[in-house]
C-alpha cells in the first residue's frame, strides 16, 4: 500500500499531473509508467478511472498468464434466444416439416 495525501483535491490534481506525465512519455524526464499510476491515484476518488484500472489490471494479467504458457479462461457470454424463434431448423426436419408439401422438395 502506498501512502496518498488525505486531501481528495491533492489526490485528483497528482493523479491528473501523473496522467499528462505518461502522455508525454517520450520526452527525457517523463516517463510512460506514470499513466498507469496516475490512473490508479485518480481511481481512489474517481468510479470511471476505477473502472478502467480494474480493466486493466485482468487484461494485464490475462497477457501475464498467456505469456507464461498457462491456459486462460475468459468468461463466455451466453446469447440470449428470441422467445419467438423456439423452433430451429434442425428441429423442423425432425418433425418432417422441412421437405414442404409432398411432392414438392
Amino acid at each position: 500500500s502506498i501512502p496518498l495525501p488525505r486531501s481528495k483535491a491533492v489526490r485528483i490534481t497528482l493523479g491528473v499531473a501523473l496522467c499528462i506525465g505518461g502522455c508525454l512519455g517520450f520526452l527525457p524526464i517523463l516517463g510512460f509508467w506514470m499513466l498507469p499510476l496516475g490512473l490508479y491515484v485518480l481511481a481512489v476518488d474517481y468510479s470511471p478511472a476505477r473502472r478502467a484500472a480494474r480493466r486493466i489490471t485482468v487484461w494485464a494479467g490475462r497477457k501475464i498468464q498467456r505469456l507464461k504458457g498457462h491456459k486462460v479462461r475468459r468468461k463466455k457470454h451466453r446469447r440470449r434466444r428470441c422467445p419467438f424463434r423456439r423452433s430451429s431448423q434442425g428441429a423442423k426436419k425432425r418433425a418432417g416439416f422441412a421437405s414442404g408439401p409432398k411432392g414438392v422438395g
